[in-house]
């Protein structure tokens, strides 16, 4: 059946679209506890082939050594699907931008994350560079300025107090969200307070065995965070199913506020990323070029035709993040992949 080409314009009207629910069954199971406000865009990438103190309070620290929960009760039964904040598709992405490389002696920082907050508290956390080494660690390093990023200078390591999984977290608004080594858990570590504030348990997510979210090479990922002007998702595929499942969370409870069960083998896609409520796919991400193979609007629930100029330069090919950044070129809404 002939997919719908993307509409040239979306309307911009902040009115709430009325489209049906997503069939997914999995249940999910959120624990939170009290905290102030939180104090992440993401990066996908090598950490080094990059292209382009704590708050004090009287709350007692939760107790974090267990992080197994109780089965959630299923979907929660309100689902409220957003407005859509921006109307845009994506024509064209960006030529990717060198901002430092490690020596190849440097065998610690081979593989990793690179991130920068996509919503920040405040001007001095914009500047902010942060990053996971490898694919497994507990510790999440901060460098305050580009500056001191592109010099190796760091200025801050976070102990976490579970180790994270994979590549694919994101810091969003003061603080760093990932998924636990091992375990179908994604939490929210408040980079202010240094701990963590929120969990949650993703019920029959893939998690071990090797059912990765990415047929990429040197991608571990199980779950992979996203964050566009809607806010965080998440993204991740279950042991009985190959397609993708996108969920848009709730950035301080982690609480699911919609999901949508994506009609497209997981299998078939190295990376992927949300842009104004669209879940986009890339075929690979470690060759010289590969391109857009999957463009579904996450707010209307259907399916549009991938967009053609939008080819995907990779000169290094060891990409294993992939970050948006937005730009203005002749008229157009354009999206470097970082």
């Amino acid at each position: 059946m002939q997919m719908p080409e993307p509409p040239k314009i979306w309307d911009d009207k902040d009115g709430t679209t009325n489209v049906p629910h997503s069939s997914t069954t999995k249940s999910f199971s959120t624990q939170v506890w009290p905290s102030q406000s939180p104090h992440t865009q993401e990066q996908k990438m090598h950490p080094e082939e990059v292209t382009h103190s704590s708050t004090s309070d009287t709350e007692t620290p939760p107790d974090e050594t267990d992080l197994e929960e109780t089965p959630g009760s299923g979907i929660p039964s309100k689902s409220e699907i957003p407005a859509r904040k921006r109307s845009c598709f994506i024509e064209a992405i960006g030529k990717p931008v060198l901002l430092r490389s490690s020596p190849e002696s440097d065998h610690m920082t081979a593989w990793g994350a690179v991130m920068r907050d996509a919503q920040p508290p405040s001007p001095s956390d914009a500047n902010k560079f942060y990053i996971t080494e490898q694919f497994t660690g507990k510790q999440l390093i901060e460098y305050a300025t580009p500056e001191d990023f592109k010099n190796f200078r760091p200025t801050f390591k976070y102990s976490l107090p579970k180790a994270f999984r994979g590549v694919g977290h994101v810091v969003y608004n003061g603080s760093f969200f990932y998924q636990v080594d091992s375990q179908p858990v994604i939490v929210r570590y408040d980079l202010a307070k240094e701990r963590i504030t929120a969990k949650r348990t993703i019920e029959g997510a893939s998690h071990s065995d090797g059912r990765y979210i990415y047929n990429s090479k040197k991608n571990y990922d199980f779950m992979d965070f996203a964050v566009d002007e809607h806010g965080l998702w998440l993204i991740y595929t279950t042991r009985d199913s190959h397609n993708p499942i996108v969920a848009h969370l709730n950035a301080n409870t982690l609480e699911s506020i919609f999901v949508r069960n994506v009609t497209f083998s997981h299998l078939d896609l190295g990376n992927a990323f949300v842009a104004c409520g669209v879940f986009y796919g890339i075929g690979t991400v470690h060759f010289p070029y590969s391109h857009v193979l999957l463009a579904y609007d996450l707010l209307s629930d259907q399916h549009y035709t991938p967009p053609k100029g939008a080819i995907f330069t990779n000169p290094r090919q060891k990409s294993v993040m992939v970050l948006k950044m937005f730009f203005k070129k002749k008229g157009k809404t354009c999206v470097r992949l970082i």
